[in-house]
């Protein structure tokens, strides 16, 4: 981890990479991952249903992945991938107007993580 937020003068340098997937970080998941809601047993719920919902997206089976996710997102609102699954299955359904719902919902949730709040 080479990156640090400077909140006093709201800028970034630097570059997070997760040390299991090789991928950057945002601000939000870096600091997520620093949380002490990582050790909650509704963190590891959340990721285990979340995992459990992606098999059933990619085996064609949404309805019971977007039942899912939502458990997962219910578990830990501020997990990021329950959100993306579920808007995912919507899309997939062609339902919208549920995916600008969710999004809505998703920008408040993280109103205080701005760079979530804006990628939504």
């Amino acid at each position: 981890m080479d990156v640090g937020r400077y909140d006093e003068d709201q800028y970034q340098t630097g570059v997070a990479i997760h040390p299991q997937t090789n991928r950057p970080l945002t601000d939000h998941e870096l600091a997520f991952q620093c949380d002490r809601a990582l050790r909650r047993g509704d963190y590891d719920r959340a990721q285990r249903l979340a995992r459990i919902a992606e098999v059933l997206l990619a085996a064609g089976a949404a309805d019971d992945a977007l039942e899912l996710a939502r458990m997962a997102r219910g578990a830990a609102p501020l997990f990021l991938r329950p959100w993306d699954l579920e808007a995912v299955v919507l899309l997939k359904r062609g339902d919208l107007p549920a995916a600008i719902e969710l999004w809505t919902r998703q920008a408040a949730a993280f109103r205080r993580f701005p760079d979530v709040e804006t990628a939504v």
